[in-house]
C-alpha cells in the first residue's frame, strides 16, 4: 500500500471543508414556499366580529380548512366515480 494520496480525494475533502453562508445555503425555493404556506394557511376566509363565534367557527373558517375540505370532496367524488 502506498503513502501518497490521490490528488482528487484530495480535492473533494477541501471542499467539503469550506464554509457556506447561511442566507445563500437557506435560500432555496422549497424553504420559501413553506413560509408562504405558514403565513397563508391560517388566513381567515370571513371577518368574524365577535369573539365567541369566531373562536367556534376557527377551525372552519380558514384557507387551510377550505383546502382539506376540496381535497374530500375530490376525494369523494373519484371514489365514486371508479368505485
Amino acid at each position: 500500500m502506498s503513502n501518497g494520496r490521490d490528488p482528487n480525494l484530495q480535492a473533494l475533502f477541501s471542499q467539503a471543508e469550506q464554509e457556506f453562508d447561511s442566507e445563500a445555503f437557506a435560500a432555496v425555493p422549497l424553504i420559501d414556499a413553506v413560509e408562504l404556506a405558514t403565513r397563508l394557511l391560517p388566513t381567515s376566509l370571513v371577518e368574524v366580529r365577535t369573539e365567541w363565534l369566531q373562536q367556534l367557527v376557527s377551525p372552519i373558517n380558514s384557507v387551510a380548512a377550505a383546502i382539506a375540505l376540496g381535497f374530500l370532496g375530490l376525494r369523494k367524488f373519484f371514489r365514486r366515480i371508479f368505485r
